[in-house]
């Protein structure tokens, strides 16, 4: 009889335990590693439609020059919005030298770019 009690505790402590831990994982690893990635998402969405409409003589003229200040802009809080994504994200080195996520250096050279 105690037993059938003892495995029940153990299966539902274990079904509890590994469900925080599986909870652990993804709010502070994937969840952040997925953010960075619909960062670098968002930042080659602007840099093709930006592209399109500024430096092509279609867009010009259609009157669709846009004020450089505000693709500047623009670029300047994707690359900012970059490194807070990427510093959210813990053990970046390590998970780096496994190619979960890019090097820190790519990341570093993109946001210097897009900022200036």
């Amino acid at each position: 009889m105690f037993e059938a009690f003892y495995t029940s505790v153990f299966t539902i402590t274990g079904g509890v335990l590994i469900y925080a831990l599986s909870q652990v994982v993804l709010k502070f690893f994937i969840d952040p590693i997925q953010q960075q990635k619909e960062i670098i998402g968002q930042i080659v969405y602007y840099l093709i439609y930006y592209d399109h409409y500024t430096t092509t003589a279609i867009g010009l003229l259609r009157g669709k020059e846009l004020d450089k200040k505000v693709i500047a802009d623009k670029f300047k809080e994707l690359g900012t919005l970059l490194q807070v994504k990427t510093r959210l994200i813990p053990c970046y080195k390590v998970l780096s030298g496994f190619k979960v996520v890019l090097p820190e250096n790519n990341i570093n050279s993109a946001t210097k770019e897009l900022i200036n």
